[in-house]
């Protein structure tokens, strides 16, 4: 096998420094494979690495991730309560993520208006006799988020407590509400807030509870359905982008600026029949405006960088939504082989740059002359180095360097506005002159994006 030395690239926008006295944590759960197949879902796996970006960048160090089989209502409750809660005191953060299936279930406790209990569906949930085991329900999941010390918990939830028996949304969009015989899928459900709120109060969107430490964003109202795609949740793409927008720009972000974001994000991309608006609940007063990006978050990416790589991250910013980019990993030791993986929303023109912040040198990775057309399709996965290109890349110099993914509208190939290296694969752009120029474009009146893009960011040592 032939081995070309590149020294490399890529993501995290932000180099996260751990404090060794606080303990601000983040628990990302997802359910995409359930037990019972018939409930698996889209994308789940890109949520969970777009959430996993997104609470680094925010300047979480201690994350744990639950993912499909190893997400029971078991290793769920044991996670936040072991280890979530454990060591937190009041002066920390703390985050919970959980992207999967939301249902209801026959109120037993007679706090519920309506006589259902919202909840959401770990991946072991098991139905039989009209009703459904093994989901944690509103007062279950109460009881372990107020029993976290923290000074305040973060919670987002993407998944819906409301719809009905057609799973399928049309395209390629799916239902994350769970039905099953017996659930009354007319009823109206709260948001994962236990103080009872009339139907119009949860509407409005206003519902606060004053002696609470947590905040929780949800991904729909009561009436509505989250949706989920190949591509990722809707929701979860929404809140992913906004956070590596503020992390970019190094302006601050809240609960309140996310739940906006998430909703334009979310009406710039739904069915316009399948429309889900999400709200805030729990200590909305205390909570909702309050800087979430923690003290040790900070872009140190571009500290001491050079021109390329500040224009670079420039445009990345000014991208109306983010490209989902993937590196097998991102603190590499010299030698270690390095794989890159991009996945496409949509059709469009695919173009992928290496950028080192100690040279300031851009190489252009993708097209390249293995593949000059750099046309790609919605769905489509394209990994660097592929399987057919007959070589590897592995580390090969200490220092930080990022891959910024961009993908167009309208045909734009930076290969063949480069010159070719003396590898003979690889295209190298003299300066950022090519790239201000490729996205210079117009915008039609119907048209909605002119370009997505996405970095990320590797150390090397």
């Amino acid at each position: 096998m032939r081995v070309y030395y590149i020294a490399f690239l890529l993501l995290c926008g932000l180099l996260l420094v751990s404090t060794a006295e606080a303990a601000n944590k983040a628990l990302i759960i997802g359910v995409g494979k359930y037990a019972d197949s018939r409930a698996n879902l889209p994308g789940i796996d890109n949520d969970i690495a777009a959430m996993q970006d997104a609470a680094k960048k925010l300047g979480f160090t201690d994350i744990k991730v639950l993912k499909d089989q190893d997400a029971t209502k078991r290793s769920i409750e044991d996670a936040i309560t072991n280890w979530l809660a454990k060591g937190v005191g009041p002066t920390d953060t703390v985050m919970l993520y959980f992207s999967g299936h939301g249902t209801q279930k026959k109120d037993l406790s007679g706090d519920e208006e309506d006589n259902w209990d919202e909840a959401l569906c770990p991946h072991d949930i098991a139905v039989g006799n009209g009703d459904i085991l093994n989901v944690l329900v509103d007062d279950e999941i109460n009881t372990l988020i107020t029993a976290i010390p923290s000074k305040v918990t973060y919670i987002l939830v993407d998944a819906c407590h409301s719809g009905t028996s057609a799973k399928n949304l049309g395209s390629s969009s799916v239902s994350k509400f769970f039905w099953y015989k017996g659930v009354d899928e007319a009823k109206c459900s709260r948001s994962m807030s236990r103080t009872p709120k009339s139907s119009q109060d949860r509407e409005r969107n206003t519902n606060n509870e004053p002696n609470t430490n947590y905040i929780v964003l949800s991904a729909a109202l009561d009436s509505e359905e989250a949706q989920a795609t190949p591509s990722g949740s809707l929701f979860t793409n929404g809140i992913a982008h906004a956070i590596e927008q503020a992390a970019r720009q190094g302006t601050p972000i809240n609960m309140r600026e996310l739940n906006v974001a998430a909703k334009q994000y979310i009406d710039r991309y739904a069915q316009s029949d399948r429309k889900q608006t999400p709200m805030l609940s729990g200590g909305t007063t205390q909570f909702a405006d309050a800087n979430m990006f923690l003290p040790q978050a900070a872009n140190e990416g571009s500290q001491n960088a050079g021109k390329n790589w500040r224009d670079i991250e420039n445009i990345v910013a000014k991208a109306e939504d983010h490209l989902q980019i993937q590196i097998n990993k991102e603190n590499l030791k010299l030698g270690e082989v390095i794989e890159v993986t991009c996945r496409i929303p949509k059709d469009g023109y695919l173009n992928i740059l290496n950028i080192s912040r100690e040279k300031d040198e851009i190489t252009v990775l993708f097209p390249n002359a293995l593949h000059t057309d750099n046309m790609v399709h919605s769905g489509q996965v394209v990994k660097i180095p592929g399987p057919d290109y007959g070589f590897e890349w592995y580390a090969g110099e200490e220092g930080k360097v990022m891959m910024a993914a961009f993908l167009t509208d309208k045909p734009v190939n930076f290969y063949k506005k480069g010159s070719l290296g003396s590898d003979g694969v690889f295209a190298e752009l003299k300066d950022t002159i090519h790239v201000r120029g490729a996205f210079h474009i117009r915008k039609r009146e119907n048209e909605k994006n002119a370009f997505v893009a996405g970095i990320k960011i590797a150390t090397i040592q």
